[in-house]
């Protein structure tokens, strides 16, 4: 089979080399691995000492084995030469260069005098001066929305499908636009997308631009490699990092002993951890399936059941094995109920299989935060796996000293999956799910050496940095992770918390103004995150009873006209949505923590002026 699966020992279907002076044989020369990009190497920052984390600089110029670092931080000059001359004894590079430089072999050909316009790599002549200009619209018409002049723009310049087809071209044809036509469409596409960063926009999905995040979806996109080391070096050591820092963080048997997936959505995120579960009460799962096996069930709260009955169909369950379990007048689980369904299911009349409970830190709309300790002590009790699903608000309040106390037992769960993306406003499309078990997502997601596969790695590093790439079921999303790296790396763990509270700072803010102002009726008496729900009821349906029908139907009315009112003028955009008895109700999302009080206040009046002038007419 050759040096490259010679040597070799499985730590969970990984192949690791067990060499302890490794070299490369390449038709019986050898050089020493010191002259390639090892994980070792590329850990010393710029000014050659030694680093827990990677600096900016190295992620853009060295991603593959084709710029290594001196120790010194700048590129050897060894290494300006073709990878080939590398793997060559020094003799026989002299004979070579005897041959001539000119050889084409071993130097690189001049380029073409011209290229086509369907080319597939960024060309100067042809695509400078385009990236300029796109720059300069979105830094222009984009990005800034927080100065007096920013300000004066709407945070979403909405229009119905038909406008839209009127404005944009969509239509694709056979033959391309040129640059400037293209320019045009790009400019209609910033201008009639939502604007996150705007301070107006409240909507719970959209709230907050991460300026960082911004930097790196460029970088990532520019550098995208999202497979093994040797092809994506510095992304494998930054997600190893990240994923042993949210380790940390979440308390899993201290630094270094947790493991983690980086996973593209909360749907698959929180898949993953129900696949973990049932297979610790199905070890054969992963070669035979479920068939002929009782029926697996998870018990996640009501106010979360939606994404994980998704779940249970991505993992081939049914909805019927999500048992819903009650809440609180918070919106939290109701822990009595969920001993009682879990006897429920474990006695002799029922043919189902407890495996799993979902505690909830941070429902999708109230963001309620469930009792994390106390389901930890059921799940120990009736030994289930127990998850936290932590894809809205529950992550960030880790970074905050003040607010973390709000997940006491989080360190106690068996996975816990992370989403960056609301509080922390940033525009990842990826979440972490890190098990506390190490080895518990290969245990299912590897399917070790035997399987003939095409990504068997030569011994030239420790393949530790490729173990997180068996973690999944797909290629991991590490150029995307880089957006939550950037941005801690930038504002560090304590500034990450600053933000936290500042937003938590602002919701309590929002409900003593709303408290003050009259007639902003909240639908809970408390939240645990940064949604506010509500509705504002005027002067004129203050006599209703409240929650009556009549009630129900003419603030649910009145709710749905000021929130479609709002976004049309390019006031606010808001969110709503409804539950049993109740009306149908505002959300406003606080989690921007460009938001100031007077923005609060701003808003807030908005909603009382319209909403007292569509009460008196209705």
């Amino acid at each position: 089979m050759g040096c490259c699966m010679s040597r070799k020992k499985k730590n969970n279907g990984v192949a690791k080399s067990k060499l302890s002076n490794p070299s490369i044989k390449n038709e019986g020369t050898e050089f020493p691995l010191s002259e390639i990009l090892a994980p070792s190497r590329l850990q010393q920052n710029s000014s050659g000492n030694e680093d827990d984390s990677l600096s900016l600089s190295t992620v853009l110029s060295c991603r593959s084995t084709s710029c290594p670092i001196k120790p010194n931080g700048g590129i050897g000059d060894q290494y300006k030469k073709p990878l080939l001359l590398m793997g060559m004894s020094t003799q026989d590079q002299e004979e070579k260069q005897k041959v001539g430089q000119e050889d084409a072999i071993y130097s690189p050909p001049q380029p073409p005098e011209s290229f086509p316009y369907y080319i597939t790599a960024p060309i100067e002549n042809l695509h400078k001066k385009l990236y300029e200009d796109l720059f300069k619209l979105l830094t222009d018409e984009g990005l800034f929305f927080n100065s007096k002049k920013g300000r004066s723009h709407s945070p979403f310049e909405f229009k119905s499908p038909n406008e839209l087809k009127n404005e944009i071209d969509f239509e694709l044809g056979n033959a391309g636009v040129n640059h400037d036509a293209l320019l045009e469409i790009v400019r209609g596409v910033v201008r009639f997308q939502p604007r996150p960063g705007h301070p107006f926009n409240m909507e719970q999905s959209l709230a907050g631009l991460e300026p960082y995040t911004c930097i790196s979806g460029l970088i990532s996109t520019c550098i995208s490699s999202n497979d093994k080391y040797i092809v994506s070096n510095v992304l494998a050591l930054l997600e190893s990092e990240m994923i042993q820092a949210i380790c940390k963080l979440v308390g899993y048997n201290g630094f270094g002993n947790g493991d983690g997936a980086i996973v593209n959505g909360s749907i698959l995120a929180n898949t993953y951890a129900m696949k973990m579960a049932v297979r610790r009460k199905f070890p054969l799962m992963k070669r035979k399936g479920l068939a002929g096996c009782k029926r697996p069930v998870v018990f996640v709260s009501t106010a979360s059941v939606y994404i994980h009955r998704k779940c249970a169909i991505f993992q081939g369950l049914g909805t019927d094995s999500i048992i819903p379990v009650d809440i609180d007048e918070f919106g939290r689980m109701n822990v009595e109920d969920l001993e009682e369904k879990i006897k429920d299911c474990l006695s002799l009349k029922r043919d189902l299989i407890p495996c799993m409970v979902v505690g909830t830190a941070g429902t999708n709309i109230f963001r309620a935060l469930d009792p994390l300790d106390k389901i930890a002590n059921v799940c120990k009790r009736f030994e289930l796996w127990f998850h936290v699903d932590g894809t809205w608000d529950g992550g960030a309040l880790l970074f905050s000293e003040t607010l973390r106390d709000k997940l006491i037992g989080l360190q106690r769960s068996d996975s816990f999956a992370w989403s960056q993306h609301f509080v922390l406003s940033c525009t990842c499309t990826c979440l972490v799910t890190p098990p506390r078990h190490k080895d518990k997502l290969a245990q299912f997601t590897n399917l070790g050496d035997d399987t003939g596969n095409a990504f068997m790695e030569p011994p030239l590093y420790d393949q530790e940095y490729d173990d997180a790439r068996h973690n999944t079921l797909m290629s991991p999303e590490r150029a995307e992770m880089l957006k939550f790296w950037l941005m801690w790396k930038a504002k560090g763990t304590n500034d990450l918390g600053r933000h936290v509270d500042y937003v938590y700072k602002n919701v309590a803010y929002c409900l003593e103004e709303m408290r003050k102002r009259g007639g902003f009726n909240r639908i809970l008496d408390r939240f645990d995150g940064t949604n506010v729900c509500f509705v504002y009821v005027p002067t004129a349906y203050r006599g209703l009873v409240p929650n009556s029908e009549a009630y129900c139907e003419k603030v649910s009315k009145l709710t749905l006209q000021l929130a479609r009112s709002l976004l049309v003028q390019g006031i606010v955009s808001l969110s709503y949505s409804e539950i049993p008895k109740k009306p149908t109700f505002l959300i406003l999302s606080l989690h921007n923590s460009a938001v100031s009080r007077q923005d609060i206040q701003y808003v807030l009046d908005q909603i009382k002026h319209y909403g007292e002038k569509f009460g008196s007419v209705q």
